[in-house]
């Protein structure tokens, strides 16, 4: 015969949310544009899943062909429940005010940069923030020359780290 069944222990506290370690996915080989129009950056994008929301963390190595012209930075998604990205582009100055910063918070959204210290260096812009697709969709990181005619080169080794938070 079994006996009574006896009073519920207690509830461990509940772990953080997640599934597990980031994506990164890494830029294998140079990509240069002397257009304004915005390209992709080829192999730099993340499927995400509606009502997930992600953690999007870019760093993108470029260099210039000419001081005066600086990076355009932007992305495309498709829809979405929030999108709430910190752009920061490295600019002429190395100084306190080296560093531009805007916000991408719509697919086609974009951040430009006003030109380099110094033609041929690399330099690392930065994106940072939150991420909910609306429907199942890509986010593609995308970059143009700030000036026609001009080289601006996406380099190999650029990041976009992707984790479900």
């Amino acid at each position: 015969a079994t006996g009574a069944t006896g009073a519920q222990g207690l509830q461990g506290s509940q772990g953080a949310s997640g599934s597990g370690a980031p994506t990164v996915v890494t830029l294998s080989s140079d990509l240069t544009s002397t257009v304004t129009t915005y390209a992709n950056i080829t192999g730099l994008s993340f499927a995400g899943t509606a009502g997930v929301t992600y953690r999007v963390q870019a760093l993108i190595l470029f260099r210039s062909s000419v001081t005066t012209t600086g990076l355009k930075l932007g992305l495309t998604t498709g829809a979405n429940t929030r999108l709430s990205l910190l752009a920061e582009v490295p600019i002429a100055a190395d100084s306190a005010a080296g560093m531009l910063q805007g916000w991408l918070t719509s697919s086609g959204d974009g951040v430009t940069g006003t030109g380099v210290q110094a033609i041929n260096t690399d330099y690392c812009a930065r994106i940072d923030g939150l991420w909910t697709p609306s429907a199942n969709s890509i986010l593609q990181l995308q970059f143009a020359a700030e000036i026609a005619s001009t080289t601006i080169t996406a380099r190999a080794g650029s990041r976009l780290i992707v984790s479900v938070i």
